[in-house]
């Protein structure tokens, strides 16, 4: 096998290597072991793969960053337009709005409940006391339980804190 072969031979490993994304067939692996096991200008040709296809990933990460901050950019501007097209819709045409495209309209979110204990409650306590307000025998807060008894005005026990936040407003477009 002359010089150039090696060479050849070795481009053809790396195009196979680029198809299949770096995944090695048991074919492949046994072509790559005897080509490299044949002479030290096949191990150098190896080497230089490797040299090449970590460039290639390098250059595809970068890409892949690129393309990473422009989709949130993209993102952000339409999160910006719909947040404008809100305000312009609940100001003008009272919240909803027909055209031959669209139906486009304000809504606002389900209100945010966060449940948490208070500092220095005693869990366990507090579990023994009231425990439709836990899950398990660790004493972990029924989140659901305790909102159900929001809703229908069962007194929250000391030791739990429940805060009710403001509903967001959010764009529907269908």
């Amino acid at each position: 096998m002359k010089l150039y072969d090696i060479s050849i031979e070795a481009e053809q490993i790396e195009a196979e290597l680029s198809e299949t994304y770096g995944e090695l067939t048991p074919e492949m692996e046994a072509r790559i072991s005897e080509f490299i096991a044949a002479s030290k200008d096949k191990v150098e040709a190896a080497a230089a793969v490797v040299r090449s296809l970590e460039a290639d990933a390098g250059i595809v990460q970068t890409e892949s960053e690129r393309m990473r901050e422009r989709a949130a950019g993209l993102q952000r501007g339409a999160d910006r337009l719909k947040e404008l097209i809100l305000q312009v819709v609940d100001r003008a045409f009272d919240g909803k709005l027909k055209t031959p495209r669209f139906t486009i309209w304000g809504q606002n979110a389900a209100k945010k409940l966060v449940v948490d204990l208070v500092p220095g409650t005693d869990v366990y306590r507090l579990a023994a006391t009231e425990p439709w307000a836990f899950r398990t025998k660790d004493p972990e807060l029924n989140l659901q339980a305790i909102k159900d008894a929001v809703k229908t005005g069962t007194p929250i026990p000391e030791g739990i804190h429940v805060e009710e936040g403001e509903a967001t407003r959010f764009l529907r477009i269908k």
